[in-house]
């Protein structure tokens, strides 16, 4: 599904190691100026993801065919509006007049909140395959404002180690030296 993605948005290796080296602001910026879609971030991020974040242990479960489709809503909904995400450069008193400051921005969820279709297993193997009903309140209240969660993150067992390290998912691997700890209770 993302190799077929990444061809039709006509995303190369190069639009790939551009993207995912790009500050916060930045990003926001080129959504704003149409130089990149949520689709194509979305699928820039999933295919990294899929790539180097399995390899490594960073991340637990994927969500990418409901990204995409959430990407591809955002999409629509940036082009019907008209409107652009809100940034610090523009009028507290205008927010209203914009888009959530990060719509349309995909995110990695840590693996102790729910996403809908899901396991939240905070790194306990008795909670694997215990699919979640419905988003939890703060991936909900991270969807309505056009954030885009695209997988989930490895953490410490119960989220209270120094080391992301867990019997379910192993140890979550340092991308720059993998003799190294990643540290955190957040290992993607």
């Amino acid at each position: 599904m993302l190799e077929k993605i990444l061809t039709e948005e006509k995303i190369s290796k190069e639009m790939i190691d551009r993207v995912t080296r790009l500050p916060l602001e930045k990003i926001v910026d080129e959504l704003n100026n149409h130089k990149i879609t949520s689709k194509q971030l979305t699928a820039i991020y999933c295919y990294r993801s899929a790539t180097i974040g399995l390899r490594l242990n960073l991340i637990t479960e994927v969500n990418f065919e409901a990204a995409i489709r959430q990407a591809e809503h955002c999409d629509e909904v940036r082009k019907s509006s008209k409107k652009r995400n809100w940034t610090f450069n523009d009028s507290e008193e205008k927010i209203g007049e914009f888009l959530h400051p990060l719509f349309g921005v995909p995110i990695s969820i840590k693996d102790t909140f729910d996403i809908k279709g899901l396991s939240s297993t905070i790194g306990i193997t008795h909670r694997a395959f215990d699919l979640k009903a419905e988003d939890g309140v703060i991936v909900s209240a991270m969807k309505e404002g056009g954030l885009i969660p695209f997988t989930k993150s490895n953490i410490a067992q119960l989220a209270m180690i120094y080391d992301c390290y867990n019997f379910l998912w192993n140890r979550g691997m340092n991308p720059w030296n993998e003799s190294r700890s990643i540290g955190g209770s957040s290992g993607g």
